[in-house]
C-alpha cells in the first residue's frame, strides 16, 4: 500500500540465494530465502485514496483499479496491490500472479478509455511514432478511421521470423489475445491514453520487434516503450503508402511480412465507405 519503499529489517532461516530468475513475460525475481521474522523500521507512507480503496470491502476490484488510476496512483503500485490480494470484494480477494495482474490492469483501464474515445472524431492524417529501448523496437501507426487495433510481435531470432498478431475492430474484443498475449494489452493502453489526450479516434497498428540482446523484464516494457514513443512529435503523412515507405526504414523485418500478417491494414485498404456510393 505504501507509495515508496519502506525500510524493513528481516531475519532469514538461511543465507539468501543470489540467483536472479528472468522470464519473457514476468519481471525479474531477485535473491530469496525463507523469512523467520520481519519488522518495519519506519512508518509506511500510504496515500489516502489507496487506504480508502483497500478499506472498502464492498468495492469491486475493477472499480477500485479505475479509482486508483484516475487518482494518479502508478500502475506499478496498483499491480502490487492486486497481486497481494488487497483489491475487490472481501470474500473474493485472492493472491494474483504478477503476470496476470499486469495484463488485467492494462485491460481494465484500456476498456474504460475505449468506451470514451468512441465518441471522438477521427484523426485526419496518418501518424507514425516510434521508440527503441532494452533491445525492443516499437513502431505505432495511427490511421484515419474508426477505432480498430492490432498488435504484432516479432522475435528476431532467425532470418525466417514471422510476427504473431491479434486485433480488434470498433467494439473491442471479448476473447483473450492468445497469440501476442499480455503484450497486446500493454501496447493497446498507451494508444488509448494518447487518443483520449488528443480527444480523437483512430485505427492503430503497433509493430514490436524483439532483438537477440533484449532484456527480459516482462510485458510491461512494451507499455512503457509505447508511452515514450507517443510522447514524441509524430511524423505525419497524407497517404498510407507514404507512411509505409517511412515505416519500412524503421524495421529490420521486411515490411511485407508485417502487412501479410495484418488484418486491419488489409481491411482499411479494401473497405469502402458509405460516401463511396453517393452520387
Amino acid at each position: 500500500m505504501a507509495s515508496d519503499p519502506t525500510d524493513t529489517e528481516m531475519w532469514f532461516t538461511k543465507k539468501p540465494s543470489l540467483s536472479v530468475i528472468f522470464s519473457p513475460r514476468e519481471p525479474p525475481s531477485g535473491p530469496s530465502a525463507l523469512v523467520k521474522r520481519a519488522v518495519l523500521a519506519e512508518n509506511p507512507s500510504v496515500p489516502r485514496v489507496v487506504d480508502r480503496v483497500v478499506s472498502d470491502i464492498d468495492l469491486k476490484a475493477e472499480q477500485g483499479i479505475l479509482r486508483l488510476y484516475d487518482s494518479s496512483v502508478s500502475q506499478r503500485q496498483i499491480t502490487r496491490m492486486l497481486s497481494i490480494g488487497l483489491l475487490g470484494l472481501k470474500k473474493r480477494r485472492r493472491l494474483v500472479p504478477t503476470e496476470w495482474s499486469i495484463t488485467a490492469i492494462d485491460d481494465i483501464i484500456g476498456r474504460n478509455i475505449h468506451r470514451e474515445i468512441l465518441n471522438y472524431p477521427w484523426v485526419n492524417e496518418f501518424m507514425l511514432f516510434g521508440h527503441e529501448a532494452l533491445g525492443n523496437n516499437v513502431q505505432i501507426l495511427l490511421i484515419p478511421s474508426s477505432w480498430m487495433f492490432e498488435a504484432q510481435e516479432a522475435w528476431l531470432v532467425s532470418p525466417n521470423s514471422l510476427p504473431g498478431v491479434d486485433s480488434e475492430l470498433v467494439w473491442g474484443r471479448r476473447s483473450y489475445a492468445s497469440d501476442v498475449a499480455g503484450a497486446y494489452y500493454a501496447a493497446r493502453l498507451p494508444v488509448l491514453e494518447y487518443l483520449k489526450r488528443i480527444r480523437r479516434q483512430a485505427g492503430a497498428t503497433v509493430l514490436m520487434e524483439v532483438y537477440p540482446e533484449w532484456i527480459p523484464l516482462g510485458v510491461w516494457r512494451f507499455r512503457e516503450i509505447c508511452r515514450e514513443a507517443l510522447k514524441k512529435e509524430p511524423v505525419r503523412f497524407s497517404t498510407l503508402k507514404e507512411s509505409f515507405d517511412e515505416l519500412s526504414k524503421r524495421l529490420k523485418l521486411p515490411l511485407e511480412k508485417w502487412i501479410n500478417k495484418s488484418s486491419i491494414l488489409k481491411w482499411y485498404q479494401t473497405q469502402k465507405r458509405l460516401t463511396f456510393f453517393l452520387p
